[in-house]
């Protein structure tokens, strides 16, 4: 069988002194495609992955790429197999939950756009693709933050229904949706609108009052519900 990486067992020396480096230094003192080689090192336990992780970097141009692309394009990688893959798009996820745990211990109050900006900006960064629902009890108080599937590759594409039976399953009296745009093109277009329009009467059916509806690019968010259209982004108080 091929081991996953299907290269040679050599550079035991190099993954000695690169693991040594790491230690001593911290990652200040890596390449960006030293970072990935190290993290290959636990998917491909003694294969080459230098040239797997310059294979990475030369397709998908930095860590954020690497991190973002879908595991079926990871995987067209030779080196890269369905654990490599996995483990990769374990990091933003990873990275996502660390920076918000430390701001969620309940009651977490959603009462302004900073704080589901707080929640939902970490959550965003390193993916590409994704929906959030942020649940809220009668106090503004955050039940939870839920990941929904898309059903295609327009973000407005999702199931009405799984938004409904999501707030309704976290018992929430009300949310706040937000998915992403292509990089550049954070303003709303009509299908944003009208699709707003169709889910916020769906939850008012069910007694769930639909906050707001935000649309994230690149580091920052535009708020549809927002009389006045505006934009906060992370460095904005």
């Amino acid at each position: 069988m091929k081991r996953e990486g299907g290269a040679p067992i050599v550079h035991d020396g190099h993954r000695s002194r690169l693991r040594r480096k790491f230690l001593e230094h911290g990652f200040d003192a890596l390449d960006s495609h030293n970072i990935l080689e190290l993290l290959l090192f636990y998917s491909i336990p003694r294969g080459d992955t230098n040239v797997t992780a310059h294979l990475l970097m030369n397709r998908f141009k930095n860590i954020a790429g690497v991190c973002e692309a879908p595991e079926s394009e990871l995987m067209e990688v030779p080196g890269v197999g369905a654990v490599s893959a996995r483990l990769i798009k374990l990091i933003p996820e990873l990275a996502a939950r660390y920076s918000t745990s430390s701001r969620s211990d309940p009651p977490y109050i959603i009462s302004s756009a900073v704080d589901a900006r707080d929640q939902l900006l970490p959550r965003f960064e390193g993916e590409s693709g994704v929906t959030y629902l942020l649940c809220l009890d009668g106090k503004g108080k955050m039940i939870g933050c839920r990941r929904l599937e898309r059903r295609a590759a327009d973000p407005l594409e999702i199931d009405v229904r799984l938004i409904v039976e999501t707030a309704l399953r976290d018992n929430a009296t009300a949310v706040i949706l937000a998915h992403d745009h292509p990089p550049g093109s954070v303003a709303m277009t009509e299908t944003d609108i009208t699709a707003t329009d169709k889910i916020k009467t769906a939850l008012e059916l069910v007694g769930v009052k639909l906050y707001d509806h935000l649309i994230y690019d690149r580091g920052g968010f535009l708020s549809i519900m927002s009389e006045e259209f505006f934009k906060y982004n992370a460095g904005q108080q």
